[in-house]
């Protein structure tokens, strides 16, 4: 299975500004919002035993106030699948 689809009800809540700073799950691992200033990333650290490790499955930006973007997400920013990163609530770029 796929990070991003392991984690996809905490990555709907990241870029809906719903996720608790730090999450510890006995089946999920540990999961945390990072701070870097003008953007965040979602980082998860799975079990060890579905592959263990640290990954940054997430990035988001605040949208811009008056911004008309499509999408209710509080966010916009990317989501790390299949080797590429997908945007969210980006206008297609």
């Amino acid at each position: 299975m796929k990070l991003a689809d392991r984690y996809k009800a905490e990555i709907n809540a990241f870029f809906e500004g719903t996720l608790p700073q730090s999450v510890r799950d006995m089946v999920k691992g540990h999961m945390w919002i990072c701070e870097h200033g003008h953007f965040d990333t979602l980082t998860v650290e799975p079990p060890r035993e579905v592959g263990g490790g640290q990954y940054e499955i997430a990035v988001r930006f605040a949208i811009p106030e008056g911004y008309d973007i499509q999408g209710h997400d509080k966010y916009s920013g990317y989501i790390a699948y299949d080797d590429f990163f997908h945007g969210r609530n980006v206008a297609g770029h």
